[in-house]
């Protein structure tokens, strides 16, 4: 349904890929980050059999751009790998000379690169990495490449949108989230992976206890996350898929796409804001001109306080921006226009803000 190689797949039959649905984009950035340092030492260990793993891992560098999302940094705390943070250009995309360079910072501090986070919709105003320019460097390196589409990696489910995950045929890892923009309850989070082989030896602890004596060959999913124990997960993305089929996910993906562009046209419309970022698919940033970050943290605190919509906040480039997001089936057009005069009603009454431009 996303265009995905087939080599994800556990059926494919040209490859050793496989799929599972974990928790969270959280949890499967994990998992890859450990992944990563199993092919990593696995590929150490062909020269040196008698290599300590944990001052090697020691070496270790987990790659970033400043827009990725936290969870990269948080899974290097708990795995004990650094992380790089790599800039970003003006539109939050992480593109080659960035990551050419913070390879070669990372090595002459003689540590050892081993995992790139992509980030095909980022949190804060859904930016997409150049995918197709960082994947053959990070295969020339031997370096994983871990695909976060969390946010927007269920437009994929259009055609039209899948031009923004070109070179997705050299990236080890893929997730995106369906319990964020494809109608599905959290948690249900998938994750489909080239090489579980890896995956499951970089967990595979096999004590009697746990010996159930499958028939080979056979998944066994207390290998692909840090819980033995799974909830069932599957149902609820069956159930949704079921009742709405493609068409009608199409169809939802597309028609959230229409009403955050209609919600960018009317941002566009009044000389006191400005747009963040290209209004792509689910959300929208804007934030008032000529203002500063205090002031639109305040219009975003008016906003949420009148208790008839609720915006979130961020920064990008050091500005701090309002994020509108459009999720719901039952959201229309008149919502979308509620919306937005409850927000220039609260910038007419903020005190600070530049009103020499348009008012409702």
């Amino acid at each position: 349904m996303l265009g995905l190689p087939e080599q994800f797949l556990f059926s494919s039959g040209i490859g050793n890929g496989g799929g599972v649905i974990q928790e969270s984009a959280s949890g499967s950035c994990i998992l890859m980050l450990v992944a990563a340092k199993r092919r990593a030492l696995d590929k150490l260990r062909q020269t040196d059999k008698d290599l300590d793993p944990y001052d090697v891992s020691s070496k270790f560098v987990a790659l970033m751009s400043d827009q990725a999302h936290s969870s990269i940094e948080r899974s290097g705390f708990v795995a004990g790998i650094r992380t790089h943070i790599l800039p970003t250009d003006e539109t939050g995309s992480l593109r080659a000379q960035a990551l050419l360079d913070g390879i070669a910072k990372v090595k002459s501090l003689r540590r050892i690169p081993i995992f790139l986070g992509v980030t095909l919709g980022s949190t804060t105003t859904l930016a997409f990495d150049a995918l197709a320019e960082l994947a053959p460097i990070c295969h020339d390196e031997g370096i994983w490449v871990h695909v976060d589409a969390a946010i927007a990696g269920s437009a994929f489910l259009c055609p039209e949108f899948r031009y923004l995950m070109a070179g997705i045929e050299l990236a080890d890892s893929f997730n995106c989230g369906p319990h964020k923009t494809m109608l599905v309850t959290m948690s249900c989070s998938v994750l489909w992976v080239k090489d579980r082989t890896t995956v499951e030896s970089s967990l595979a602890i096999d004590p009697p206890y746990l010996d159930y004596h499958l028939e080979k060959p056979h998944v066994d999913y207390r290998h692909w996350s840090f819980n033995l124990t799974r909830p069932l997960r599957s149902l609820k993305l069956w159930f949704v898929i079921r009742l709405f089929g493609v068409q009608g996910l199409q169809d939802h993906i597309r028609k959230q796409s229409r009403l955050v562009k209609e919600f960018a046209h009317l941002v566009s419309t009044d000389a006191r804001f400005e747009l963040c970022a290209e209004a792509i698919y689910s959300h929208a940033c804007f934030r008032l001109k000529n203002s500063d970050n205090e002031t639109n943290r305040h219009l975003l605190n008016q906003i949420n306080m009148t208790r008839k919509v609720v915006l979130t906040g961020s920064v990008f480039k050091g500005k701090y921006i309002l994020r509108f997001a459009v999720s719901s089936p039952f959201t229309e057009s008149k919502h979308v226009e509620f919306a937005w005069k409850i927000i220039t009603e609260a910038a007419n009454e903020l005190k600070g803000a530049d009103t020499d431009g348009l008012k409702d």
